[in-house]
């Protein structure tokens, strides 16, 4: 496990394996980062994507605490498990990006959502998997959320509150 601050700075790109990101702690990510296995976000903790690439390649465990993605040049990956346990919301803007790959899955297990925190609209485009799957309440997606993949609504309610471009090889579930 490693205990992370401002780890990276543009252009730069680490590859790790397992890393927690507890109280007070902030992963800073200007470059590239990949995480092999787990992440766990923490109550209190940081993630800050500001203007680089983070790929989710394993499981990412958001408990807790915060996720941003600020900048124009910002994309999360998530070629592996996403889940949203966490009843903040995932903050992006300035059209940042999330990219569920078609291994991906983006699981909202809370009342959390992912929401357009102003600037230029930011896109959440699902190749893979989007579901709500457990935590009662509503979940909502902001910006354009383009749809090739699979979103399931297993539990509760998953709102979207802006533009949604489904296509015939998506569907919708509920």
């Amino acid at each position: 496990n490693a205990s992370l601050y401002k780890l990276l700075q543009s252009g730069a790109s680490f590859v790790f394996d397992n890393v927690v990101v507890g109280r007070n702690a902030m992963v800073e990510i200007g470059g590239s980062l990949t995480i092999n296995n787990t992440l766990t976000l923490n109550s209190g903790g940081t993630l800050d994507l500001n203007g680089g690439t983070f790929t989710n390649a394993g499981f990412m465990d958001v408990a807790g605490g915060t996720v941003q993605l600020p900048g124009s040049s910002t994309v999360l990956r998530v070629t592996g498990t996403f889940r949203h346990r966490s009843g903040f919301n995932i903050d992006y803007s300035s059209q940042a990006a999330i990219v569920v790959e078609p291994t991906g899955i983006f699981d909202f297990q809370s009342s959390g959502g992912v929401f357009n925190n102003g600037g230029m609209q930011p896109t959440f485009t699902n190749l893979g998997v989007v579901r709500k799957s457990a935590g009662g309440g509503t979940s909502g997606v902001g910006g354009l959320f383009s749809n090739t993949g699979t979103v399931e609504a297993l539990s509760d309610t998953l709102n979207f509150t802006q533009t949604v471009a489904q296509y015939d090889a998506g569907k919708l579930t509920d």
